[in-house]
C-alpha cells in the first residue's frame, strides 16, 4: 500500500552521501562507483552524475541539494520500465550498491505526491542530545527489523566532533602567521 506510487516512467535518482566534512573528491569516488555498478546494466539506457551538487530539479516534487562537498547524485534512465523486471534489478542494484562503505546510497525511483523527506519520519526532541541519541538507535533497531524498510537514515547516529583549540591570535600575530590562516 502506498498513497503515493512510482510512477511508471523510466527515470530514475541515486543519492549519494558521504559523512559530512568529506571532500568532494571523496564523494566522488562514491559517485565514480555507484556510476561503475549502473554502468554494468545494458538496461539502464544512459546516466548523469554529479559529485558535491545534486542534478538540475528534474523532477516536479524532487528538490536538488545544494552545492556540498558531502553530496553527489545520479540522473538515469532504463532503456524501458517494466514493473516486475525493473523492481528485480532495481533490488539487485540495491544491494550491490549498499557494499560501499562510507557512504549512503540511495537508489530511488520516481514518486507521484508532494515533495516529502521520506515516507515514514519518526522524530525525537528534548533537551538531553545524549539521551536522544539512544532513543533514536533504538527506534532504528526497531525500524531496521521491519519487513519491507530500506534506506533508513539517522542523522543522531552521526557523532561530531567539535574541537576547540584555543588559539591566542595575539601570539600567531607576532609569529607572522596571518588571520585565519590557521
Amino acid at each position: 500500500f502506498s498513497l503515493f506510487p512510482e510512477n511508471d516512467s523510466p527515470y530514475f535518482l541515486v543519492d549519494i552521501e558521504t559523512p559530512q566534512g568529506a571532500s568532494v573528491e571523496e564523494t566522488d569516488r562514491a559517485v565514480a562507483f555507484a556510476d561503475s555498478v549502473l554502468a554494468q546494466y545494458e538496461e539502464i539506457e544512459w546516466r548523469f552524475a554529479n559529485a558535491g551538487r545534486g542534478n538540475p530539479q528534474i523532477y516536479y516534487n524532487e528538490i536538488p541539494p545544494e552545492q556540498i562537498s558531502n553530496v553527489g547524485q545520479i540522473y538515469g534512465r532504463f532503456h524501458e520500465w517494466h514493473r516486475t523486471e525493473g523492481r528485480r534489478t532495481v533490488d539487485e542494484i540495491r544491494e550491490r550498491l549498499d557494499a560501499y562503505a562510507g557512504a549512503r546510497i540511495n537508489f530511488k525511483r520516481f514518486a507521484n505526491g508532494p515533495p516529502i523527506e521520506a515516507p515514514i519520519a519518526v522524530r525525537i526532541s528534548g533537551p538531553d542530545l545524549a539521551a536522544i541519541g539512544e532513543l533514536a538507535d533504538a527506534v532504528a533497531a526497531i525500524i531496521e527489523q521491519t519487513p519491507g524498510v530500506r534506506d533508513i537514515s539517522n542523522p543522531a547516529a552521526e557523532r561530531l566532533i567539535d574541537l576547540e583549540l584555543n588559539i591566542d591570535a595575539g601570539q600567531t600575530a607576532l609569529r607572522g602567521v596571518p588571520a585565519g590562516a590557521v
